[in-house]
């Protein structure tokens, strides 16, 4: 195996070969002076190897920042990425850390479905904006979200809320659950 620097005229060069008896590998050429600068750009860093480094930063880091992630690309890895790249790359990573939310949204009928099965009695209604094509995606009236409590009890707070014509949000109802 012979591995050379990718400018020539460095003369960096590392050649090895497999012993056969022993079966490892053994260098056998070791020219180490290298001298060209460091390339902090690299082509094989695409959008796929991007997403599966940075999967696990957006778990740890809700809110991750474009300059952050570049960070620690530059600090781990050496590189220095362009924008575009690491947008997708980020893009992609809350992809496969929070899901699809078109596919969560089409589901919102399913989850009512399924409160009213295990509640008996309950009501549930799905406020949604008409739209002139029926084949279009759903624009939701009313949001219901939901959030930990940080207290000692380790319960949940959920709450609806709503959007009036001033573009002002105000809470419809919250309950506080196990």
């Amino acid at each position: 195996m012979r591995v050379v620097c990718k400018d020539k005229d460095y003369g960096w060069i590392v050649y090895a070969s497999k012993n056969s008896e022993k079966n490892y590998w053994q260098i056998k050429i070791f020219m180490d002076e290298h001298t060209c600068p460091r390339e902090t750009k690299n082509r094989m860093s695409n959008r796929k190897w991007l997403a599966c480094k940075l999967v696990k930063k957006p778990r740890k880091y809700h809110n991750l920042k474009h300059f952050e992630a570049a960070q620690y690309f530059k600090t781990k890895y050496d590189l220095d990425l362009n924008k575009s790249s690491l947008t997708r790359a980020l893009g992609d990573t809350r992809a496969i850390v929070y899901g699809d939310a078109t596919v969560q949204y089409g589901m919102v009928k399913d989850y009512g479905l399924t409160l009213l099965k295990s509640n008996l009695g309950s009501t549930m209604t799905v406020g949604v904006i008409p739209q002139p094509n029926p084949d279009d995606d759903p624009i939701f009236d009313k949001i219901l979200d939901g959030t930990y409590l940080k207290t000692q009890h380790g319960r949940q707070i959920l709450f609806a809320i709503d959007q009036d014509s001033n573009n002002h949000i105000y809470m419809i109802v919250y309950a506080i659950v196990p």
